[in-house]
């Protein structure tokens, strides 16, 4: 849950309120105190501004777009939200009711209905007038840490660097300290005061300790996430994530600084492992992302049907897995891959025998083709099996039903269901 766009912006958002408002506010004070309403007006951006700054990062790198009209948008349509809730409500509530009623209710219902429509109407129209934004792509991780490292000195560095200079400027007798600390304590009456640090502690205990109670559901009543990553036409991956926190990636796409920028969005920050690595088709659109992946990520075993003539990208795929210290399993017809107690990979193809290479007019006959078994979820994996493969599983006996099937085609190539692939979707029925 802690690396959940929404919590994130929640988290950032909520703390940014109390340490930058109000700095924000004593800023904006002069600017817009010829506006009627100005105390409002000052607030509503000031609340506006310090969300924005404290969710700057996370909006640009999930979203790619940086929102500059953002305050003025609020400005327009916060003050209505609070009505809105109000009038919505009632008319929910009311509504409800209306079926067990008296029919006088409905008059009711129809009269808040229009009160709320023009509301709703004029909100909608700002928020479309203010739909324009930036787009932000490849935002290092660097960029990111010196915008919170300049937003801290600016709540916590500068205030204390400016208190010094004064102090030493303009020394100040114990009459002004004594009648400082009387206004303080005046103005801080039936208040509780919290500093910016304890205010951040809070913050962070209450994100650690949020994290840590999501645990305990995400591993007994979560469901397996299965993710295609987007690595280019040339290839294909597919990242499995179990509940049980077991991480598998099978293919690694043409390119290892693709995959790597992939796995990077994907995997939480500290996740420097993976526990199974699979590699179905040993052509280089899958197999030098992988390699890759065995440089940068501490794998915990490898799998790989072998070939018969070894490529120059298949050895290169070895050798990584090698200098990395992965086990590597051959995986062949009716082998078992268990990734926990409740999951596992059946290996549907090739045969234990591989076929003689000119046997098809591809290569991809002795791909691997595989069937995810986990609680809630049966996917067929057939990569880029060709029709050889695709036909000889489709008569081999084996059970294909699944949920879901994946296959890896051509760029523009077409499905061709009256071959071998629609024989074995059909068997397979998938939702």
């Amino acid at each position: 849950m802690i690396y959940d766009a929404g919590f994130q912006l929640t988290v950032l958002a909520t703390l940014g309120l109390p340490l930058l408002v109000p700095p924000i506010q004593r800023a904006l004070a002069a600017p817009v105190r010829w506006i009627p309403g100005a105390v409002i007006v000052a607030e509503l951006l000031a609340v506006t501004i310090a969300a924005q700054l404290a969710t700057l990062p996370v909006l640009a790198v999930t979203f790619h777009q940086i929102s500059l009209i953002a305050p003025l948008a609020n400005l327009l349509t916060v003050p209505l939200l609070a009505p809105l809730l109000v009038v919505g409500a009632a008319l929910a509530t009311i509504g409800l009711t209306v079926a067990f009623a008296q029919p006088l209710l409905l008059g009711a219902t129809l009269t808040l209905g229009w009160i709320a429509w023009p509301l709703l109407w004029y909100v909608n129209r700002a928020i479309e007038a203010s739909a324009a934004a930036l787009t932000a792509t490849d935002i290092p991780t660097l960029a990111i840490a010196l915008y919170y490292a300049t937003l801290a000195f600016a709540i916590w560095g500068l205030p204390t660097l400016r208190r010094r200079l004064r102090e030493r400027a303009q020394p100040a007798t114990g009459e002004q300290k004594t009648v400082g600390a009387m206004r303080s304590a005046a103005h801080d009456t039936g208040r509780v005061r919290l500093g910016a640090r304890l205010l951040t502690t809070l913050a962070l205990v209450a994100v650690l300790a949020s994290a840590g109670a999501a645990l305990p559901a995400l591993a007994n009543g979560g469901i397996a996430q299965l993710d295609f990553l987007d690595i280019g036409a040339e290839g294909e991956a597919t990242l499995l994530r179990l509940p049980s926190g077991v991480t598998v990636l099978i293919n690694g796409g043409p390119g290892g600084s693709t995959l790597a920028t992939t796995l990077a969005s994907r995997l939480p920050f500290y996740q420097r492992s993976l526990d199974l690595v699979v590699l179905t088709d040993p052509s280089a659109g899958d197999a030098r992302g992988l390699e890759d992946a065995a440089s940068r990520y501490r794998v915990g075993q490898a799998a790989d049907a072998g070939m018969l003539h070894p490529t120059e990208e298949y050895i290169a795929w070895l050798d990584a897995l090698r200098r990395g210290g992965a086990t590597r399993a051959q995986a062949r017809q009716g082998d078992v891959l268990w990734l926990d107690r409740q999951s596992h990979l059946s290996v549907l193809a090739p045969p234990q025998e591989l076929y003689p290479d000119g046997s098809d007019t591809t290569t991809a006959t002795n791909d691997l083709i595989l069937r995810l078994d986990t609680p809630g979820l049966r996917v067929l994996l057939l990569s880029a099996a060709d029709d050889l493969a695709l036909d000889t599983l489709a008569g081999s006996g084996q059970s294909l039903r699944a949920d879901v099937v994946t296959l890896a085609l051509p760029a523009g190539a077409p499905i061709d269901l009256q071959g071998p692939l629609g024989t074995v979707l059909m068997m397979a029925h998938p939702r």
